[in-house]
């Protein structure tokens, strides 16, 4: 259990912390292709019996979605601890993850001399949730399914945090922008709707409910995981839709398209998979991608940070003048 208890509590925390830092919407949306992808990654080829090959796909997919709870998952788990899996380490793992997160925000806050109070604390919180929003949607979404084999302790707990991820969350972000005093919470909560043009600001909500459409994925899954692969191309091109019909964000309106062009790629090595001997090439080919994916999204945003900070310039000018 410790083993993999620690290696996925430094996942966890890494990836949470170091998007939290580098945190915008602009960043959030260009993340949703790779998720898609991510989902690619579950296994649908019941003949591989390479365990080398296997591994390193579950790898590449914990390092995009983390954990879902699929049996490769178990299997890594077994073969690293020698012992039955249980579902008590993944929630020890993101409590822990939580709760580093937690005195990351204290030395953060301390470093960036940010003043400790509730309202950066919530602040501090929602980004974690956001960020999490899809691992913990999946993740606690295939427990359901599977909730006839789950002790009755974690189907309670996997519960409880589907309904505050699925319903509860999105409703509070709702009200932050929309709800009572919202002058207040969009000044103190502003990284809500920055970047956004005014009359999209509410496109972060859209993005949870594009993550939540997923799950109909997960379902066709169950039964039909070869098949199911097909509608992973629908979320790429409703994305792709939405993305370009509609100028969500000031600028970068072709960058969706790169991205999401090298998620469709990965989907496509996915299913091929299901009707040729898959080799190492194959998955070495889907590590190549992915790393081009995150350098691209480094790119992007490199240049997104430089372009707002002009036109924050431009805008502090105007008002001198």
């Amino acid at each position: 259990m410790l083993i993999v208890f620690s290696i996925f509590s430094f996942l966890f925390f890494a990836k949470t912390a170091l998007l939290s830092y580098f945190f915008s919407n602009y960043l959030i949306f260009l993340l949703y292709p790779l998720e898609i992808s991510g989902l690619s990654l579950l296994n649908s080829n019941e003949t591989i019996d390479d365990e080398l090959i296997l591994n390193l796909n579950t790898y590449l997919r914990w390092t995009t979605i983390n954990w879902i709870g699929i049996d490769e998952d178990y299997k890594i788990f077994e073969q690293l601890e020698n012992e039955t899996p249980n579902n008590y380490t993944i929630l020890l793992s993101w409590l822990l993850t939580f709760t580093l997160y937690q005195f990351y925000y204290l030395i953060y806050s301390k470093i960036k001399k940010i003043r400790l109070n509730k309202f950066n604390w919530i602040r501090f919180n929602l980004k974690y949730l956001i960020i999490n929003y899809f691992s913990f949607f999946t993740w606690n979404l295939f427990i359901l399914f599977k909730i006839d084999n789950m002790n009755f302790w974690i189907a309670l707990v996997n519960i409880l945090i589907f309904n505050f991820v699925t319903f509860w969350f999105p409703s509070l972000i709702f009200y932050f922008i929309y709800g009572d005093e919202l002058f207040f919470y969009r000044n103190t909560f502003s990284f809500l709707i920055e970047s956004f043009n005014i009359k999209y600001k509410y496109y972060g909500i859209i993005l949870l409910s594009l993550k939540s459409l997923c799950g109909f994925y997960l379902l066709f899954y169950n039964y039909m995981p070869v098949e199911s692969k097909y509608l992973l191309f629908f979320f790429n091109f409703l994305y792709l839709f939405l993305m370009n019909k509609y100028r969500v964000f000031k600028q970068h309106k072709n960058d969706f398209n790169v991205i999401t062009l090298i998620s469709i790629i990965i989907n496509i090595l996915s299913i091929v998979e299901n009707y040729y001997p898959i080799t190492l090439a194959f998955i070495i080919t889907k590590y190549i991608l992915v790393g081009l994916y995150i350098s691209i999204v480094i790119f992007y945003c490199r240049n997104f940070r430089k372009e707002d900070d002009i036109n924050q310039d431009l805008i502090e000018m105007d008002v001198v003048e």
